[in-house]
């Protein structure tokens, strides 16, 4: 699946109690295809351009569906977000191999996600 340019959704997250019990069911009413990938993460595809992840849900991250948005740089877009009346949730952090994101929030605090792909990530 091919990365989108900056500034455009990339990825969905859903966090879940039981993430078997989401697994089954998003297979069972969408077919989506699904692949464990280590840190207890699952990458899922639903066929379209945008597919996502599946994992338990940590805290402090929000019970909620967590779109995330490709960046060339997470630091600016934090200080943007911060300096607009948003706010950081979870500062960067970096998935091995793959990445790094942050959950920030907009002013009325809906959560979202900033992505940065590792450029020697295999895809």
């Amino acid at each position: 699946m091919e990365i989108p340019g900056e500034g455009h959704w990339c990825h969905v997250e859903i966090p879940a109690a039981d993430v078997q019990r989401s697994r089954d069911c998003y297979t069972a009413v969408f077919n989506w295809k699904f692949t464990q990938v280590p840190h207890d993460y699952t990458l899922y595809e639903t066929g379209g351009s945008i597919g996502g992840g599946l994992m338990k849900k940590p805290d402090p991250m929000p019970q909620q569906l967590i779109n995330y948005v490709n960046v060339g740089e997470i630091e600016p877009y934090l200080e943007k977000i911060e300096s607009n009346g948003g706010s950081v949730i979870q500062p960067i952090t970096e998935i091995p191999n793959t990445g790094w994101l942050a959950i920030v929030a907009d002013p009325d605090g809906n959560a979202f996600g900033l992505w940065k792909q590792n450029p020697n990530a295999h895809h």
